[in-house]
């Protein structure tokens, strides 16, 4: 169950990242200061276990962690997203747990 939210949170926030970046950038056309707060702009029903970081122009890492802990974290990056999992990328630390402005050294 945990595995499905995961996925499906994280799809829904790499398509509010790409959104961010195609109309929300101050920077158009890149992820420059995206944050949680920017992508809930882009989707307000944007999941609270989503964080973010590790963002450059082009690259962003996004994380979901369940309520009660990071055990469970699940990781994508982009651009474009693509199949979230629990295998933690290089170099990426584990967010704080239900802080949606955790550092996770994503990048």
């Amino acid at each position: 169950a945990n595995k499905n939210a995961a996925v499906a949170s994280l799809q829904q926030a790499v398509v509010a990242a790409e959104s961010y970046a195609a109309n929300g950038s101050a920077t158009p056309g890149t992820y420059t200061g995206m944050t949680v707060a920017l992508l809930k702009a882009q989707d307000a029903g944007l999941s609270p276990n989503i964080s973010t970081d590790g963002i450059t122009a082009s690259t962003y890492c996004l994380a979901y962690t369940p309520s009660g802990g990071s055990s469970a974290t699940y990781w994508v990056t982009g651009p474009g997203g693509g199949t979230p999992t629990s295998t933690k990328p290089t170099g990426v630390g584990a967010p704080a747990a239900q802080d949606p402005n955790a550092t996770m050294a994503c990048t």
